[in-house]
């Protein structure tokens, strides 16, 4: 097969010779979709900004709780498996710098690299617990609402 380019202005480029037909065959893949719907972390009854990380999910998609413990800069509330990040934690497992939440929120991380950050925080590929980054993290009661989707999903490759 031969293939002409056509330059900016319109006008038609040399042959550029041939190029080699290559082999391919389209294969089906399943996987786990996710889909956040609306989320909401309040801190002593007041809103706060928070970012809720991929494939985070919560029993009856409403919890409250307090943290009950801290390590290495991760947050384990006592209910419902949710894990509190803070926003100087998120940036040191990203390579980042964002100097607060609402940064993070309009200008995320490709879906790719938050699921590698959230592996690194959660080390279980198959977790589902909820994991939000905070501006910081406060010794207060939160009530977090998660409201998600996750099904079975189907999309094409090239191999």
């Amino acid at each position: 097969m031969k293939v002409k380019f056509l330059n900016l202005n319109g006008s038609l480029n040399a042959n550029l010779g041939e190029i080699p037909k290559k082999e391919y065959k389209i294969i089906k893949q399943r996987f786990l979709n996710y889909r956040l719907l609306s989320g909401k972390v309040i801190a002593n009854k007041d809103v706060v900004p928070s970012y809720i990380m991929c494939y985070s999910t919560i029993n009856r998609n409403r919890t409250n709780g307090r943290v009950e413990y801290t390590k290495d800069g991760i947050s384990y509330l006592n209910r419902d498996e949710v894990k509190l990040i803070s926003i100087e934690k998120f940036n040191e497992l990203a390579n980042t710098n964002y100097a607060c939440v609402k940064e993070l929120m309009y200008s995320p991380l490709r879906f790719e690299l938050e699921q590698e950050i959230r592996n690194k925080v959660i080390k279980n590929p198959f977790d589902l617990s909820a994991l939000i980054v905070l501006n910081e993290i406060a010794d207060v009661k939160y009530e977090i609402t998660v409201n998600a989707e996750t099904y079975e999903d189907v999309k094409e490759a090239i191999v």
